[in-house]
Order: C-alpha cells, then sequence, then structure tokens
C-alpha cells in the first residue's frame, strides 16, 4: 500500500514538473500574450493545480482531506472547459464569436460547482469519514459526465472539421481526447489509481510538441507560414514533382507604402492581416500560404495546369474585390500576382523556381504602372 501511494506521488510530481516546464518555456515565447498560447497556459495551469491537490488530498488530516477534495472537485470541469475554448479557436472561430456563447459553454461548468457547493450540505460527491477514509457518492458520476461533456464536444468538433485539417494539426488534436478518456476511465472503474490528471498532462505534452511548437513556423503578425516553412516546403513538393504536381503564386500588395505612409504602421499591419485572411478564404484546405517577405505572400497549391491556376487567381482577386466594396476600410487592397506551373523537366532548383514566380509578379506589376500612366 505504501508502495502505491509512492509511485502515484511521483507520477503526479513528475506531471507537474512536466507542466511547469512548458508553462515557464510559453512564457518565454515571444508570441505568448496570442490568444490560443494563453488559453494553452491557462490549460497548463489548471492541470498543475489539479495534480497538486489531488496528491494533497490523498495524505492529509480529515478537515484538509476534505479541503483539498473540494478544491478538486472545483477544479474538475475548468480544463475540459479551456480545452473546448482552445480546440474551436484551433478550427478557426473567431474569438469574438467565442465570447458571445460564452454562457451556452459555462454551463456544464456551473452545473458541476453547484453539485460542489451542495457537497457542502449533504454528501451528494464524496463524504470523508471520522477516520479520514475518502468514499464516492452516488452524484459522483454526474460530476464526472459533466466535466468529461467537454472533451466530447471538442473530439466531436475536431471529427466534423478532419477533411479540412492539415494531420499535423489533426492527428494531436484527436490524440489528446483519447488519453484523458482512457485515464478518467481507468480511474473511474479502479479506484485509488489517480491516473485522469496525469493523462492530461501527457496530452498537453503532445500538444505542445505538436501544435505549439508549429508556430514557430509562423508569422506572427499575418499567421501564415514564415520564410523558413517556404524553404522547407518548396524544397520537399519539388523532391516529389515527379509524383504530385507543384505550382506557385507570388502575390505582392500594390501600393502598400502609400497604405503606411498615409495612415501609419498600425493600419499597414491591418491591410497584411486583411491580406493574408482574403488569401486564405481563396485557397483550398490544403494549399500553402506564407509571407515571403515585407507585403509578399507566396501560395503553393498542387493544381496540375495553368487554367486551374488561373481560375484560382481569379478567385484571388474576386474576393479582394468585395472586400474593397464591402469593407468601409481607408484604403484599397489591389494585387499583382505572377504565377507557374513547376516543369519537373526543367529540373529547377527551388531557387530558380522561385525566382522564375517573382519575375512574373514583377512584369504584372511594371504592366500595371505602365497601363496606369
Amino acid at each position: 500500500m505504501v508502495t502505491e501511494s509512492l509511485v502515484r506521488i511521483q507520477i503526479h510530481l513528475f506531471a507537474m514538473f512536466v507542466c511547469m516546464i512548458m508553462f515557464v518555456d510559453t512564457q518565454n515565447r515571444i508570441n505568448w500574450q496570442e490568444y490560443s498560447f494563453r488559453l494553452f497556459r491557462a490549460l497548463l495551469a489548471s492541470c498543475i493545480l489539479l495534480l497538486a491537490t489531488e496528491a494533497a488530498s490523498w495524505y492529509s488530516t480529515w478537515h484538509w482531506k476534505y479541503f483539498w477534495n473540494t478544491v478538486c472537485f472545483a477544479l474538475h470541469p475548468v480544463p475540459g472547459y479551456l480545452w473546448s475554448l482552445y480546440t474551436d479557436y484551433q478550427l478557426g472561430t473567431a474569438k469574438e464569436q467565442l465570447k458571445r456563447h460564452r454562457l451556452l459553454r459555462l454551463l456544464p461548468l456551473l452545473a458541476a460547482e453547484a453539485l460542489v457547493v451542495g457537497n457542502s450540505f449533504a454528501p451528494v460527491l464524496f463524504s470523508v469519514g471520522a477516520n479520514g477514509a475518502y468514499r464516492r457518492e452516488p452524484w459522483f458520476l454526474l460530476d464526472t459526465v459533466l466535466s468529461y461533456s467537454y472533451l466530447a464536444y471538442a473530439l466531436m468538433r475536431t471529427y466534423r472539421a478532419r477533411h479540412r485539417l492539415d494531420p499535423v494539426f489533426l492527428n494531436p488534436l484527436l490524440l489528446f481526447h483519447v488519453i484523458p478518456f482512457l485515464g478518467g476511465i481507468l480511474q473511474v472503474c479502479l479506484y485509488g489509481t489517480g491516473l485522469a490528471w496525469p493523462s492530461v498532462a501527457l496530452s498537453l505534452l503532445v500538444c505542445y510538441i505538436y501544435i505549439q511548437n508549429r508556430q514557430l513556423g509562423l508569422d506572427y503578425l499575418t499567421k501564415a507560414f514564415n520564410r523558413l516553412q517556404i524553404d522547407q516546403q518548396l524544397r520537399a513538393s519539388i523532391q516529389d514533382a515527379g509524383r504530385t504536381a507543384i505550382s506557385a503564386i507570388m502575390v505582392d500588395v500594390n501600393n502598400f507604402k502609400g497604405i503606411n505612409d498615409t495612415f501609419g504602421h498600425v493600419v499597414g499591419d491591418e491591410a497584411l492581416v486583411h491580406t493574408a485572411q482574403l488569401l486564405r478564404q481563396s485557397l483550398r484546405y490544403d494549399d500553402f500560404l506564407a509571407r515571403y517577405g515585407g507585403d509578399e505572400f507566396l501560395i503553393l497549391t498542387r493544381l496540375d495546369s495553368t487554367d486551374a491556376l488561373c481560375k484560382m487567381v481569379e478567385r484571388i482577386r474576386k474576393n479582394f474585390e468585395q472586400f474593397n466594396q464591402s469593407s468601409g476600410k481607408p484604403y484599397c487592397l489591389t494585387l499583382s500576382i505572377g504565377q507557374a506551373v513547376y516543369d519537373p523537366h526543367l529540373n529547377q532548383t527551388p531557387e530558380q523556381f522561385l525566382a522564375m514566380v517573382d519575375q512574373e509578379m514583377y512584369q504584372e506589376k511594371r504592366r500595371q504602372n505602365v497601363a496606369g500612366k
């Protein structure tokens, strides 16, 4: 019995240590104040608190055992609530929309907290005997269902969006639900195992490795991929060009310097963000969008013909025209675009192919400048 207790404590301490390392590391990231990072840090903090309170509840006198179990039950639904927010945000739900549906999302959490308050008057969740023995009460399972309802919701949302998600996002999002569900089932069925919250810590580690580190490959302002990712993606695509088509579109925002000079850099940054959003809306789910530098963006797609590529360019221009007509912004976003389908018979290097697409874009910019004079 002593050995089992020691193992449980060691598992919880190790899980807390891992979560603390991730918490400190996210603090040191340049974009840690971005909404998804703040949600992830809140998840880590709630998991650390639950691991600590659950461990404390095992080795306390009667009064403290009751106190720590009460705190633990009060915290139970918090990680699930935060994870549902994190999942929705990763799937593209705007922060404003998340705020509008806040009350509905809070209902399971509020119901769970009501059970905790009720347990102070009558033992509905748990009780602690005079000898310090902990006992589950009839509504314990209801609290578990309320807490895990958030995971069920997030799993459903992830599964429904699976066709438009990059596997780098999809796999860890799905895996996150499997590990806590298994840990929770074992803890419910095998009383005393204490695996629920260490399993959540393990899931957070998986997501941290596969998703949070992916943020290093994103441009901080536009959330498009950065230059490093361009090099990696283009080289991999060209190596596979014999089996899979690869095409590129280079986009330059016309008169971006004029927007900056006239309205200031804050508005200029806003224009770049809108540009990235409009480009993303014009693409297919598996197309690659990156900020090439300054006001230039690069799109890599698996289209295999010039006609298909031209249709994508037309869709991009149409979306920008609609934005200019309806946005009410003091500036208009117009583009110079160059495009090309990679020909594997030419044996071009990634640098040569990019230079060709870049040249196509600058030729169009010169044509537009001549036409505007």
